[in-house]
């Protein structure tokens, strides 16, 4: 377990809190722009980052774990040995595993949401559609980001430190 300093764990508070958050401030007033009339748009446009960032976050993890998993299995296959595998599990990458999730993620919950959001406002379905893919791979693009510059990874051990 590596020991944090204050301003590191703040740091990484900071940027939890900004990317849910963050979402929330940019998906409300969207919602609003969008379907003006729509009195479900708020709810979607609050729930629609927040969501992705749960589900982005969720699958990069399984990605992970199971890119991690094949890549042990693989090399205990070839070498025919389970050290060896086992040694293969713990290196580190360059940069986390599967995180392209990270960036397809959003940019489907978005697509999603610009659906509901159009079909159940009666707005324009290819422009409400449209708006809300670019918010999600936009929001995408950043986590994919701070993923591949280990700042989610330093995130994810921070959380997770003590349950390991």
């Amino acid at each position: 377990m590596r020991k944090r300093s204050c301003s590191q764990q703040l740091g990484l508070l900071i940027l939890l809190g900004s990317l849910l958050f963050g979402g929330l401030i940019i998906g409300l007033p969207t919602a609003a722009l969008l379907a003006p009339n729509s009195q479900i748009a708020p709810v979607l446009g609050f729930f629609m980052l927040p969501t992705a960032l749960v589900l982005a976050l969720l699958g990069w993890y399984g990605t992970a774990v199971a890119a991690t998993t094949f890549g042990a299995a693989k090399k205990t296959v070839q070498t025919g040995s389970l050290t060896a595998g086992l040694e293969a599990a713990n290196q580190q990458s360059s940069s986390p595993p599967g995180k392209i999730v990270l960036l397809l993620i959003p940019a489907f919950i978005g697509t999603l949401f610009g659906l509901v959001l159009s079909v159940v406002a009666g707005e324009s379905f290819l422009g409400v559609t449209a708006v809300c893919l670019t918010i999600g791979f936009g929001y995408g693009l950043v986590l994919y980001l701070a993923a591949r510059f280990w700042i989610l990874s330093d995130l994810f051990a921070a959380l997770f430190d003590d349950y390991a």
